[in-house]
């Protein structure tokens, strides 16, 4: 959570969730991102810049992962 907080890319992001504005909200004092994909509701965790590469690398590389 202080990662997400101390990210200097999110901060943006954050101002916005605090003024109900740009589809950003904090829940459990966690940033995300909320939005529609093909009707449905979506919450996506806002990742800190010092864990991008981490998240992307599992989500090609698991077995999980779409490629």
């Amino acid at each position: 959570m202080t990662e997400q907080q101390d990210d200097a890319t999110l901060l943006p992001c954050w101002d916005q969730a605090k003024g109900g504005k740009g589809g950003f909200v904090i829940h459990n004092g966690l940033l995300y991102h909320c939005d529609q994909v093909d009707g449905q509701s979506v919450s996506q965790l806002c990742v800190p810049k010092g864990q991008r590469d981490n998240v992307l690398r599992l989500a090609h590389e698991s077995v999980f992962g779409g490629h």
